[in-house]
């Protein structure tokens, strides 16, 4: 069974609303970011944040999430779909693209896959990382992030 098709009862999140993602609300470069930036943009800089924010309140340990799929976080071992709509393929594949690195694009598109690490800085000033790959699947582009609990950005 497929990690994106096994499915429990959805997360009743009652901001769920503010969890969709359209066209106008994403401002990303359509390229990669050059690798000589020093502060470049990351996952935690685009508007694919918010359903790391999600998994960080429910201390899921995994968030899955592909084009025109509903995100899915792992919570005491149950896959459970977010309540929101379907992440529309091009507005994942432009966020993922932004946030990468030339090098690291070209890493992922050789290979087919990429490990990163990313750290969210909260407003209430914890600090959570996670442990990111993506992956090609099925000709899509695919996310499976690890939260690591217990590991401020500091620590490595």
């Amino acid at each position: 069974m497929s990690q994106f098709s096994e499915l429990s009862k959805p997360i009743d999140d009652a901001n769920g609303d503010d969890l969709d993602i359209s066209a106008e609300s994403v401002d990303l470069p359509a390229e990669p970011v050059e690798d000589s930036m020093i502060k470049h943009r990351t996952l935690a800089d685009t508007p694919l944040r918010k359903y790391f924010e999600r998994a960080i309140k429910y201390e899921a340990s995994d968030l899955l999430m592909r084009g025109d799929y509903v995100p899915r976080l792992r919570v005491r071992g149950s896959l459970k779909a977010l309540n929101t709509k379907p992440i529309p393929i091009e507005l994942f594949e432009k966020a993922i693209r932004g946030s990468l690195t030339k090098s690291q694009w070209t890493t992922f598109t050789q290979r087919g896959a990429i490990d990163l690490g990313v750290d969210f800085d909260l407003e209430d000033g914890s600090i959570h990382r996670f442990r990111i790959n993506i992956f090609r699947t099925r000709g899509q582009t695919a996310l499976a992030a690890r939260r690591v609990v217990g590991a401020g950005a500091d620590e490595d």
